[in-house]
């Protein structure tokens, strides 16, 4: 099992660290979508494993956002027996990011302990915005 503590080491470039109740992964960051044209412009989804994804609208050198169910424009949701869970709390932070690529690191926690952490530098694919 992964400990994600203040003392863990974050993780490399492009690999993602989480444990939910049960469970516990660590591997490389998922797919990653643009979609220019979705409801919400710009919306990207970024795969994290274990059913887990970043999503957001954040995209400019240098951003800093709060991750949390109430925030609409980050946020990291786990889906758990056919429902979507969101973070309670967390931050994202963008390196930078364009319509082809997104570097920066999140980090998220869960109401039921769990926690996702990441090091996101994935080439985005262009999404249909029906099928978002």
């Amino acid at each position: 099992m992964i400990a994600l503590a203040a003392c863990t080491p974050a993780p490399k470039r492009n690999q993602v660290m989480g444990r939910l109740p049960n469970h516990s992964w660590h591997g490389p960051v998922g797919e990653g979508s643009y979609c220019a044209h979705c409801t919400e412009a710009g919306l990207i989804k970024i795969d994290l494993g274990s059913h887990t994804r970043l999503t957001t609208t954040t995209c400019f050198k240098d951003a800093k956002t709060k991750i949390g169910i109430q925030q609409a424009d980050a946020h990291v949701e786990v889906e758990s027996g056919g429902t979507e869970l969101v973070a309670i709390d967390g931050q994202l932070k963008v390196e930078d990011c364009n319509p082809s690529h997104f570097r920066g690191t999140v980090w998220a926690s869960f109401a039921d302990g769990g926690r996702v952490e990441a090091s996101i530098d994935s080439p985005l694919k262009p999404a249909d915005p029906l099928q978002q």
